[in-house]
């Protein structure tokens, strides 16, 4: 990215390979993939079934591993974590919203989305909770979110 400082990027992916290997087949999900998000930006990753777009996303978040190559996420080292790393990361800095199938069914999406947060500690779980209190009400009074 030109005219980009190392802190101003979010998101590095360098060289990542992902292979899944079952019963004695190969198939490459990821091959060399490097990519660079500065913060602030805006990114959509597109593409046909099975082109490895959850792949990758699941490997930036540190659900998955990659069989080669380095993801750093906000100056985490993702890809050289150990597990107990890895689940404060997810913790404290990752969040998914999933397509609609994922929803909890007796929860709207905004609560679905929200249910993690009593279980965050620190600045995250208290950032989320302020949002939610603040955002909440007021999306409740537009009528987009039901209480």
């Amino acid at each position: 990215m030109v005219g980009e400082s190392r802190e101003d990027i979010a998101v590095i992916v360098e060289g990542v390979v992902k292979i899944y290997e079952s019963r004695g087949e190969r198939v490459v999900a990821l091959r060399e993939v490097g990519l660079a998000v500065a913060r602030g930006e805006v990114l959509a990753i597109m593409g046909p079934s099975g082109s490895g777009k959850t792949t990758l996303l699941n490997i930036i978040a540190g659900i998955d591993r990659p069989n080669a190559g380095r993801v750093v996420v906000d100056g985490f080292e993702v890809s050289g974590a150990g597990e107990e790393e890895l689940r404060r990361f997810r913790l404290e800095r990752v969040g998914y919203v999933f397509q609609q199938h994922n929803l909890i069914p007796t929860l709207t999406a905004w609560r679905t989305y929200y249910s993690p947060c009593p279980w965050r500690e620190g600045p995250a779980g208290a950032a989320a909770s302020s949002y939610s209190r603040r955002w909440g009400s007021r999306g409740r009074r537009a009528g987009i979110l039901r209480s």
